[in-house]
């Protein structure tokens, strides 16, 4: 089983882009249980679904912007 050291350490050494990211994350899987739950081929579906996917573009460029800000804080050890 691999660890995604990422989340463990991400809170505590870059918490404002960590927090960004789970807000984001937490408004795409709102949207996608809306989307779920619309009348299959309405107009609302279909626009909540526009929303569901741009919420997710906006979640993955925040999780890249808090990779990137943990990554830059992580140091090999003895170094």
């Amino acid at each position: 089983m691999a660890v995604d050291w990422f989340l463990i350490d991400a809170p505590h050494v870059a918490p404002r882009e960590y927090e960004a990211w789970r807000a984001a994350k937490a408004q795409h899987e709102a949207l996608f249980y809306c989307v779920l739950d619309a009348e299959d081929g309405t107009d609302a579906q279909r626009a909540l679904e526009l929303a569901a996917l741009e919420a997710k573009s906006e979640a993955d460029r925040l999780e890249q912007v808090a990779r990137d800000a943990w990554r830059r804080t992580w140091r090999a050890p003895g170094a």
